[in-house]
């Protein structure tokens, strides 16, 4: 199964994902993509309230390419569809 890597991307700062997961298909990418910004955002929550709105979720294959990228949401982090495809290679 190939290896995705979840970095996230504030500005010209990366957060790097050093330990990647396997999955089998791009629908499961994405699922975790918008899974792991939530993740994120609720942990970051009770501390302050950041402005989201120039974060994203950088996906990378196993050869550091790009295979998408996901905008961070400014809506409430409950929604159901809380985050952006802004692209899919």
């Amino acid at each position: 199964m190939p290896r995705y890597y979840f970095n996230f991307v504030h500005g010209k700062r990366t957060y790097k994902d050093e330990n990647g997961k396997e999955y089998s298909d791009i629908t499961s990418v994405r699922t975790e993509a918008s899974a792991a910004a939530r993740r994120l955002m609720k942990r970051s929550l009770p501390r302050s309230r950041p402005n989201w709105s120039n974060w994203i979720v950088l996906v990378l294959d196993a050869k550091g390419e790009e295979v998408m990228r996901t905008a961070f949401p400014q809506a409430s982090i409950d929604a159901d569809d809380a985050l952006v495809l802004i692209s899919t290679k």
